[in-house]
């Protein structure tokens, strides 16, 4: 008597017909004594995708396949969530490389809680062609690409700390409990949608439970040609420091720039400034002088404008209740507003004096 499947493994895909492959052979190699299976979920593919994906079904008995034509990536994880056999069901997608113990990390740290908890591991950036990255783009800067990571330890994270949808796991008592993943956010084919995994999150914080870090779950997510730029990832850089801003500012008592004292205030100007100023400077000489050095100086003074001008402009009462999107600007106050449009415009500058290439 065969023993019953402990996990079963999601893979939503859609036109992925040339990486696909690369993906299940990380799934079908995983070291583990574990019993599971591999659901791959065709999201109305138009290309090869269905024959890869039969091919891997004759040749791996523990792959079967699922078809979700309404396109939607909450919608095909709906839908191998529902023909999952497993107790666990841990998501990942078709343009990422799992690393060979990636589901016994996920399980042995599930198989100890007994309580309502999912875990999310490391999401580490990769070429899309598998190709070394270029001299100029160190480990630093690889978080604007984007990657994850929230260290070494296996904890439970805070409310702004965040797991992505390409690498969890979810035990199916959680499903149970919270419901199934929010078909109305998410990719939908071509629309680049975002926000599901962290709705989940959210709901199962909501219901008493914990959102666990699993560092020893690492998964290697291809990045599209077009991000891994120097001016995509300095834009990247800025949101990222707005972003930042938000998330300290809400995760605390403090209302954002609203409670400056003056004396803070043009401090935080002066601090913008320079800065901008900096990000200019540093964008012009990375143009000459590839460096990696000199792009880490760019990319950290990206990040601290877009800081500073979050804590300028940020306006929020303390008391509010957590929206998915909070406002990020003050658009009332005329300061705010000169504020926004000049750090937008030496943004703007910035991102020019970078090269495109």
């Amino acid at each position: 008597m065969e023993p019953p499947i402990l996990a079963t493994v999601v893979v939503c895909t859609r036109n992925r017909a040339g990486v696909l492959p690369h993906a299940l052979e990380g799934l079908a190699t995983q070291v583990t004594d574990r019993p599971f299976e591999v659901v791959v979920v065709d999201n109305g593919s138009d290309d090869g995708t269905a024959e890869v994906i039969a091919e891997w079904c004759r040749r791996d008995p523990r792959f079967r396949t699922v078809s979700e034509p309404s396109v939607g990536l909450s919608r095909a994880k709906n839908a191998g969530v529902g023909t999952a056999r497993g107790q666990v069901v841990l998501f990942t997608d078709d343009d990422v490389l799992v690393e060979p113990k990636w589901l016994e990390g996920h399980l042995s740290l599930l198989s100890a809680m007994h309580e309502l908890v999912i875990s999310g591991g490391p999401i580490e950036p990769i070429s899309h062609d598998l190709a070394a990255w270029p001299s100029w783009l160190g480990e630093a800067a690889r978080v604007d690409l984007p990657g994850l990571d929230h260290g070494d330890v296996a904890r439970p994270l805070g409310r702004w700390e965040q797991v992505w949808g390409a690498n969890m796991a979810v035990p199916v008592r959680v499903f149970a409990r919270i419901g199934l993943w929010n078909d109305a956010l998410g990719r939908k084919g071509d629309e680049r949608g975002t926000w599901e995994d962290l709705e989940l999150a959210e709901r199962v914080r909501s219901a008493g439970g914990q959102v666990w870090f699993c560092p020893g779950a690492v998964v290697h997510h291809r990045v599209m040609p077009e991000l891994a730029l120097p001016r995509p990832m300095l834009r990247a850089a800025f949101r990222r420091g707005l972003n930042d801003y938000v998330k300290r500012v809400w995760a605390s008592a403090r209302p954002g720039g609203a409670a400056l004292s003056r004396p803070e205030r043009a401090t935080a100007l002066v601090a913008l400034a320079v800065h901008l100023v900096g990000w200019s400077w540093w964008s012009l000489l990375f143009r000459l002088v590839r460096q990696r050095r000199i792009f880490d100086s760019a990319r950290g003074a990206a990040w601290s404008a877009g800081w500073r001008m979050m804590e300028l402009t940020l306006r929020r009462d303390p008391g509010a209740a957590l929206p998915m999107e909070p406002p990020l600007f003050d658009n009332g106050s005329p300061i705010g507003r000169a504020i926004m449009q000049v750090c937008f415009l030496a943004r703007r500058m910035a991102l020019r004096l970078a090269p495109s290439r």
